[in-house]
């Protein structure tokens, strides 16, 4: 197929030599260079591109393209080639978590680029590019090792937490860190590497106008799974990325391998049972027995009348909502999770994600592995949202570490009927508020 990126004339440069190194670092056979990157451009002044590639871009389509003036004043050596190529690889697997930018766009810049750039350290064991682009005092000295001077700053504990800790810091923690040391407007413009979007709007659609950024989730799946292998290659180990890549990693196959791979036992009847709201009538009929006159009748009595089990009316069973935490932990467990979630799906009217704020989701777009997260843990955030929405009955699927306010605990005990903890781990915490207040918990690995 032939690409109409404008640059077809620019001689090709650099395309043998790049797959060449990409094979040395993730491995001969690797997919990155041996299916993904499938053209090298050029951007020069007066290009199209030019405006929106001021460093690296690599379009859905498997082609890179590389600002001719940057490449010649910054990539002068093999390492650096692959620095910069990683750097924009790990922005494709990051680019779906932590987009809550509120305003601060810029600051999640930094954060998303200073969690790529340790990773990088950390990874590859070598950030020349880094070093060489950015000074190492504050401001850009979060962006690269060897910061001598942002050791000393306010930034210390986030630089530490970077550079220093081997289980890597989270976009999300480090946005949040950001946001409560930093003035939000008044800081010195950086020039981040990669693909980046300019300006203060939080709309959805930030892709470029000339150049498709986005690529698929098979192809995400195949990049993350190279990286992470590199990862585990060199004794890194990032506790979130190795989450998120875990979950990245399941999408493409997700959906087939649900039900094959995490079959859900019998005990999920006694959660449908607790959450349905059921009622006996008795009648001379037996319309839909209960399980006492069918034991009756099999012992040859037959009832005078029939005690029958009939659903409460639709307003009364509308009300159920299932609230699904996205912090870092949760990420690996996800598609046991989602086997749980089908089996009630035909009680479940809503489906919300949770950190520390409640966004709705679909079971479609979780199969896709679509998460929206602050990082933290805050059950304060699902009582009010479903007293504010009349969900009188809530399944939480949590590791339960989590406070509630006085103020919200009266809410909750007055204006939530039924409520049902699913606990990932038996190390859980069961003594939380909710399973201590409605005394219904269960274990993952007790229903799959």
């Amino acid at each position: 197929m032939v690409i109409d990126h404008g640059l077809q004339k620019e001689k090709e440069i650099y395309l043998e030599q790049i797959l060449d190194l990409l094979r040395a670092t993730y491995g001969y056979d690797c997919w990155v260079a041996n299916g993904f990157l499938k053209e090298v451009h050029p951007v020069s002044k007066g290009d199209e591109l030019a405006s929106e590639i001021e460093t690296l871009a690599i379009s859905g389509e498997g082609v890179l393209y590389y600002n001719k003036d940057f490449w010649e004043k910054y990539i002068d050596t093999p390492k650096k080639v692959i620095e910069v190529i990683t750097h924009e690889l790990l922005h494709k697997v990051f680019g779906d978590f932590s987009r809550e930018y509120n305003g601060h766009r810029e600051l999640h810049n930094l954060a998303a680029d200073s969690v790529i750039n340790s990773t990088i350290f950390h990874m590859l064991g070598h950030a020349d590019l880094m070093v060489s682009f950015y000074k190492g005092s504050v401001l850009e000295g979060i962006l690269r090792p060897y910061s001598s001077a942002i050791q000393r700053s306010k930034f210390k504990n986030v630089y530490s937490e970077l550079y220093d800790n081997d289980t890597g810091a989270s976009v999300a923690s480090v946005f949040s860190a950001l946001k409560l040391i930093m003035d939000k407007k008044n800081h010195k413009k950086v020039v981040f590497l990669g693909t980046h979007v300019e300006g203060d709007s939080d709309e959805e659609n930030e892709e470029s106008k000339c150049l498709d950024a986005s690529i698929s989730a098979d192809d995400v799946s195949k990049i993350a799974m190279e990286i992470s292998k590199k990862c585990r290659e060199s004794g890194y180990q990032n506790a979130f990325m190795n989450s998120v890549i875990s979950l990245i990693e399941s999408r493409s196959n997700m959906r087939n391998n649900l039900l094959r791979d995490f079959s859900v036992n019998k005990n999920i009847n006694k959660i449908t049972d607790y959450i349905s709201d059921k009622k006996i009538i008795s009648s001379v009929f037996p319309t839909n027995p209960s399980r006492r006159d069918l034991a009756m009748l099999a012992c040859g009595i037959t009832p005078v009348l029939w005690r029958n089990t009939v659903n409460a009316d639709k307003k009364k069973s509308s009300g159920l909502a299932v609230y699904l935490d996205v912090s870092g932990s949760m990420y690996a467990i996800l598609p046991k999770v989602l086997s749980v979630i089908r089996s009630l799906r035909k009680n479940i009217n809503r489906i919300f994600q949770f950190s520390n704020q409640v966004t709705e989701t679909s079971f479609s777009s979780l199969l896709e592995g679509h998460i929206k997260t602050t990082g933290g843990t805050d059950f304060n955030c699902i009582i009010e949202h479903a007293v504010k929405n009349d969900y009188s009955k809530i399944i939480v699927f949590s590791d339960g570490y989590a406070d509630i306010t006085e103020e919200n605990k009266k809410k909750c005990k007055a204006d939530i009927s039924k409520a049902c903890m699913i606990l990932i781990e038996k190390s859980d915490n069961k003594n939380n508020f909710i399973s201590k207040t409605y005394n219904k918990t269960y274990y993952l690995d007790d229903l799959c």
